[in-house]
C-alpha cells in the first residue's frame, strides 16, 4: 500500500484526502533506495511519457475528487437514505487509437505483474488478474460508473525485474452504450453491483436490529486494534 501510495503521489501531486508520500523506506546502512524503489520510479518516469501520449491532464482540480450522491433502489424502499460516494484518482480526457473519451474517471494502479493472470483471496485480499481481466471482479468500476457517472478506465503500471511497463483497460461500464453487446455486459454488471449493494444495505440494517453482537474472526481479530475486546481471543471450534 505505502509503494501504492508512493507512485500516486509522484504521478499526480497527491494521494487520497491530498496526502503525499514523498519517500520509501531505504537501506538501514547506506540509506540509498532499494530496488523496488528505483524500480517504482522509473514507473513514475513512463507514466509522465504515457500521460503525453493519451492526451491526460493532470491538474489540481482533477485529482483525487470526492462525490457522494443519493442511491434509489428501483426494486426496494428503505426506511433510511441510502448514499454511495468516493473519490477517484483522475478525471481527464484519454485516448488511443483503440477508444476516446472527452472525460473519463481513471484509475492508477501499481502491482508487482503487469501480465498477472492469477486471481485468488487469502479472506481479507482479493488479487486482480491484470493479464485476464475477463476474470477480475468489476464492482469498483461499476460503482464508480453510478457515483461519477463516468466512462472507467484502469492504468496499470507494474515495476517488475524485466520487461515492465503498463497497460490501459477501459471497462465497459455504461449500460446506454450504442454497442448492444457493451450495453449487454453493462447491464450484467450493474444488476450484479445492485446486487451487492441491497446485500450490504441488507446486511448493516440487520445488525444494527440485533445490536452489532461481537462475533470473533481470527483474520479480522489478529490485526484489531482493540486490545481489551472479550472476544479478541476467544477459543472457537473448527
Amino acid at each position: 500500500m505505502l509503494k501504492g501510495l508512493y507512485f500516486e503521489s509522484k504521478c499526480l501531486g497527491s494521494s487520497v484526502n491530498g496526502q503525499t508520500t514523498i519517500d520509501l523506506p531505504r537501506h538501514k546502512k547506506t540509506g540509498e533506495k532499494l530496488a523496488d524503489h528505483e524500480r517504482i520510479d522509473s514507473a513514475v518516469e513512463l507514466f509522465k511519457q504515457m500521460r503525453e501520449e493519451y492526451g491526460l491532464e493532470v491538474e489540481q482540480n482533477r485529482i483525487q475528487l470526492y462525490h457522494k450522491r443519493r442511491w434509489r433502489d428501483p426494486a426496494c424502499q428503505w426506511d433510511i437514505p441510502i448514499y454511495l460516494d468516493g473519490t477517484l484518482d483522475l478525471l481527464s480526457p484519454i485516448k488511443n487509437g483503440h477508444y476516446a473519451f472527452s472525460e473519463a474517471t481513471i484509475d492508477l494502479k501499481l502491482t508487482k505483474d503487469r501480465n498477472n493472470v492469477d486471481t485468488y483471496s487469502n479472506g481479507l485480499f482479493h488479487s486482480t488478474p491484470w493479464g485476464n481481466m475477463e476474470q477480475a471482479d468489476f464492482t469498483e468500476a461499476m460503482m464508480s460508473r453510478l457515483i461519477f457517472g463516468r466512462p472507467f478506465v484502469y492504468l496499470v503500471f507494474d515495476y517488475k525485474g524485466n520487461n515492465a511497463g503498463f497497460r490501459d483497460i477501459p471497462v465497459i461500464t455504461d449500460i446506454n452504450d450504442p454497442d448492444p453487446q457493451k450495453a449487454d455486459k453493462a447491464t450484467s454488471r450493474m444488476v450484479d453491483l445492485y446486487r451487492t449493494i441491497r446485500w450490504v444495505v441488507s446486511s448493516i440494517l440487520e445488525w444494527e436490529s440485533i445490536g452489532w453482537p461481537m462475533t470473533p474472526i481470527p483474520k479480522l481479530c489478529n490485526s484489531c486494534p482493540i486490545e481489551d475486546c472479550s472476544k479478541r481471543n476467544e477459543i472457537t471450534e473448527v
